[in-house]
């Protein structure tokens, strides 16, 4: 799955992947990101079908995206 996103200024950036139940499955930290546009990947080949939510926090704000994984 590609995560599609957008930075105003240059910033570090948390990723999380979280199943519906708050559970932490996949994190990343990206430091010093300038601003533009980037793409990252995440690997969903292991998680059932189902569900799960996306955490993007940069700045001090915070964006929850759904990510729905059918097979």
């Amino acid at each position: 799955a590609y995560l599609d996103f957008q930075l105003e200024e240059r910033t570090s950036l948390n990723i999380q992947l979280m199943d519906t139940n708050g559970k932490l499955l996949q994190q990343r930290r990206l430091a010093n990101l300038n601003p533009g546009n980037y793409q990252e990947q995440f690997n969903v080949n292991e998680l059932p079908t189902g569900l799960y939510f996306v955490r993007l926090q940069a700045a001090g704000k915070q964006s929850v995206i759904k990510l729905q994984v059918q097979r």
